[in-house]
């Protein structure tokens, strides 16, 4: 009998994958709900705050990745959803939604610290505030929202960089819920 828990627990250790977990650092600001016939959304992109980058070696502009990763994101859930990425001055297009995430925090982890440690260490980290406008420039809410990526088990060969882009495959999936439905978003976290 010991046997089977002995191979269950080696299994587990060996295959046991990521997970990611979200938490609001301040609650949800929510003024009005977005308009019903809503069906088009411009994610504005926007630089990361100077220095928020840390244990990070790529060279992928971050706020263009997390803007395709929410582009992917509001299409799985929204298909019939117009959906533009913009990048610097380009000349405004007539969408019902303007989104503007900013990165305010970036921290890649420590692949040593999964590997040998797991749990919570070493955790790929994304901290962003979100905010979006209406069709008539109000702003029906905005959010602070923090995602953790990390390795329960321990012996997570990884690199940053690929946390990193699970870290925003569910930071991506946190912010298309939040701009469906501000206000059931908020009351599930």
């Amino acid at each position: 009998m010991y046997k089977v828990w002995y191979i269950a627990g080696a299994v587990l250790l060996l295959f046991g994958g990521c997970v990611g977990y979200t938490e609001l650092p301040e609650p949800v600001k929510i003024l009005r709900g977005i308009p019903a016939d809503a069906r088009s959304i411009a994610i504005h992109v926007l630089p990361a705050t100077p220095g928020s980058v840390r244990n990070l070696e790529t060279s992928a502009d971050l706020s263009i990745t997390l803007a395709r990763s929410i582009r992917e994101a509001l299409a799985r859930r929204k298909p019939d959803w117009r959906i533009e990425i913009r990048e610097g001055q380009t000349p405004p297009v007539k969408t019902d939604l303007a989104l503007r995430s900013e990165f305010l925090e970036v921290d890649g982890g420590s692949t040593g610290m999964r590997f040998w440690i797991g749990f919570n260490a070493g955790a790929t980290q994304s901290i962003v505030q979100v905010s979006f406008l209406d069709g008539g420039g109000r702003d029906p809410a905005a959010s602070r929202i923090s995602h953790s990526t990390m390795c329960p088990t321990g012996l997570c060969t990884d690199s940053n960089e690929k946390m990193l882009q699970r870290n925003f495959e569910g930071l991506a999936d946190e912010i298309a819920q939040f701009v469906i439905d501000p206000t059931e978003y908020a009351k599930r976290k």
